[in-house]
């Protein structure tokens, strides 16, 4: 699925729904006068070399902050760090965690692009990842189908100091869905 959102909050993108043992979230900010878009990537993934959670955050410019450690990584620089591998190729970061046939990748502005084998089953911005594109916008709470800026939304870390699709105006007055132009996350099976 793509989406062109225009929410200013953390959003969960995607996560295993089977296990609990990864979790990729994505932070939304302004970005031009109506739109917003995905600065950040989080992940929390609890490898076996890492039963207590590894956490990775990747941001604007290849900047990475790994275990509460800021790094960053050289063109064609492989890093392994608890499971999982970073691999920069100069254009685009691939995070990837092998135990978990789980992919990543950024390409170091505003786009992810987030694969899992199909029999994975998950949750988040990316859907439930059952192959049927017919309940994609589907809650996993109640089954009921949303439009996509309802489904995002549903998915943002807390509203206290998130601007939700409909609250966002992006500094030109009215809300978000009069606009154009916001980049999020790209997911496939």
């Amino acid at each position: 699925m793509r989406f062109n959102y225009r929410g200013e909050c953390w959003y969960v993108l995607a996560m295993d729904a089977s296990r609990y043992k990864w979790y990729v979230y994505g932070w939304f900010a302004p970005c031009g006068a109506r739109s917003t878009c995905l600065e950040s990537v989080s992940l929390v993934a609890r490898t076996t070399e890492k039963p207590s959670g590894t956490q990775i955050q990747i941001m604007r410019g290849y900047a990475m902050n790994v275990n509460g450690e800021k790094t960053f990584i050289r063109r064609d620089e492989i890093k392994v760090t608890d499971g999982v591998s970073l691999h920069f190729n100069g254009y685009q970061l691939l995070v990837e965690i092998p135990e978990f046939e789980l992919k990543m990748r950024w390409d170091g502005l505003s786009s992810v692009v987030i694969t899992v084998n199909q029999n994975t089953p998950t949750l988040g911005v990316c859907g439930n990842n059952d192959g049927n594109k017919d309940n994609d916008l589907s809650s996993f709470y109640d089954g009921v189908n949303r439009n996509s800026d309802a489904f995002v939304d549903a998915w943002s870390l807390g509203t206290g100091t998130c601007l939700l699709s409909g609250e966002y105006t992006g500094g030109g007055g009215g809300p978000h869905h009069n606009y154009s132009g916001a980049t999020g996350p790209g997911c496939q099976p």
